[in-house]
């Protein structure tokens, strides 16, 4: 199957947005995101979201893109 996004700064900036989106409302004081991050911890969720984002979803796809490469020789 063919992923919707293909191009490696659209799915960068993709991957971007969602760590983003999580570490923020982990930080808020709101009680349902406390209550929520008291029982997922973020760390998961920045493993798992990803993941969702490539199998059932379709919306990337590591085999088709160079952005592991790059990551791994540039932003480790």
């Amino acid at each position: 199957m063919e992923p919707l996004f293909t191009n490696d700064a659209i799915v960068l900036g993709l991957l971007m947005i969602v760590l983003g989106a999580i570490f923020y409302t982990s930080s808020l004081k709101t009680p349902f995101w406390q209550k929520f991050y008291r029982y997922v911890p973020s760390l998961l969720l920045c493993y798992f979201v990803p993941a969702l984002l490539h199998w059932p979803l379709g919306l990337i796809s590591g085999e088709e893109s160079s952005l592991y490469f790059m990551a791994s020789r540039y932003l480790l």
